[in-house]
């Protein structure tokens, strides 16, 4: 429990100020955080894991897959008895794809739009709709996907039949995105504005 955490806590401090890592070193991360959550919660909780092992090595924004396992745990698991999480990791020509999909209870209409609102809103936005408190972990994944890859990056979280999935889409490979000046500053100051970069 106490190397897990290490692990979990090591990763999040970010000591060497990484921007990207590979995929392997965030499902270490995931995992640690798994086995403190298991602790918790117990039997009521299935993990289920579909990687393909030739993308282990790929570059991925630091810290993107535990906040989205989080976010399954507190707003999926946390609702019902029991409850599976999966992680689907794979690729196609041109994109990889990044998934944590939860069992749980189906969104509402509120929290569909309160989804929207994270994701495609500006923060000053955000503050006249849903006020201060309010946990951007989401946002701030979409945003810095956005900012390192380009606007068609990103994350988006759907109902998928009882399932709700998040996934996060990037490119299968290191490759320079061709960005106007003003997309890319207007991503770097929304982060700036939220305080996460």
């Amino acid at each position: 429990m106490i190397e897990s955490l290490g692990v979990v806590l090591d990763y999040n401090m970010n000591r060497e100020s990484k921007r990207l890592t590979t995929i392997s070193q965030e499902l270490r991360c995931s995992d640690a955080y798994f086995h403190i959550i298991a602790k918790r919660v117990g039997k009521r909780l299935t993990v289920e894991k579909e990687i393909d092992q030739k993308l282990l090595s790929i570059k991925v924004p630091q810290l993107v897959l535990q906040p989205m396992i989080e976010n399954a745990v507190v707003h999926g698991i946390e609702r019902i008895k029991q409850g599976i999480i999966k992680i689907k990791i794979h690729s196609d020509v041109e994109n990889v794809y990044l998934q944590v999909m939860n069992s749980g209870k189906p969104l509402t209409k509120e929290e569909k739009e309160r989804i929207e609102i994270l994701l495609n809103q500006r923060p000053e936005e955000i503050a006249k709709e849903m006020g201060h408190h309010v946990s951007l972990a989401i946002r701030n994944i979409n945003e810095r996907v956005k900012l390192i890859y380009g606007e068609e990056y990103g994350l988006c979280i759907e109902q998928e039949g009882e399932d709700i999935e998040s996934t996060i889409v990037i490119p299968v490979r290191e490759k320079k995105v061709e960005m106007e000046r003003d997309s890319r500053e207007n991503v770097r100051k929304r982060l700036e504005e939220t305080g996460r970069f």
